[in-house]
């Protein structure tokens, strides 16, 4: 036999307003949205996860791109046909590269952090103001890995990536006879998309 439960069932009624007023306003909290159709919050939430299996996604922040970004990735992706199209080996001579940011400290992101109990343990992590930071970079083609580098500035700019670039860089690639040049996209330390082309002798 199957237990029944003592909870109330929510309304047909109700679980279409939620759907209604979700669908008008995602971005709503369910404290707005209990206010606003006179009903609990918990009924709410419940409706929301249980009766229309809605998630909750958190706002993904990325870079904004204007129409010249579009340009020149057009521009970019244009060259690399050119390039593939004159030399079927190509794809084998580029070289991917990235960049990262690790702070020393080890400060946690509190977005990222959840404690699970009965009661709210009220855990403090006291972390320091303008921790020190290591700016990172490392490449690799279908051959090899090239790095990591540590950058000595504390901030990275268009021009210590150029310095990087040419003086770490390049005078590897220059010893792999394979590499006729090196084409070369980032869209975090430089300007969005910026190009820049290398050609060894």
């Amino acid at each position: 036999m199957q237990k029944s439960s003592d909870r109330p069932l929510t309304a047909e009624d109700d679980v279409e307003r939620v759907r209604a007023s979700f669908l008008q306003s995602p971005k709503k909290s369910t404290g707005t949205a209990a206010m606003e159709l006179s009903i609990s919050k918990i009924t709410v939430w419940r409706v929301l996860r249980k009766r229309l299996v809605f998630k909750p996604y958190r706002t993904q922040m990325v870079q904004q791109l204007s129409d010249e970004d579009h340009r020149r990735r057009l521009y970019f992706c244009l060259q690399l046909q050119d390039l593939i199209s004159s030399d079927y080996h190509f794809p084998e001579k580029m070289q991917f590269s990235d960049e990262t940011t690790f702070h020393i400290s080890s400060a946690a992101n509190r977005r990222n952090v959840r404690i699970w109990g009965s009661e709210n343990p009220h855990i403090y992590v006291e972390q320091q103001r303008d921790p020190p930071k290591d700016n990172v970079f490392c490449a690799k083609s279908s051959q090899k890995v090239y790095g990591t580098f540590f950058f000595a500035e504390e901030t990275v700019n268009g021009m210590t990536y150029l310095d990087m670039l040419q003086l770490w860089l390049m005078p590897q690639l220059q010893n792999i006879p394979t590499i006729d040049h090196l084409v070369y996209s980032s869209q975090t330390k430089v300007p969005p998309t910026s190009t820049v082309r290398f050609v060894s002798t």
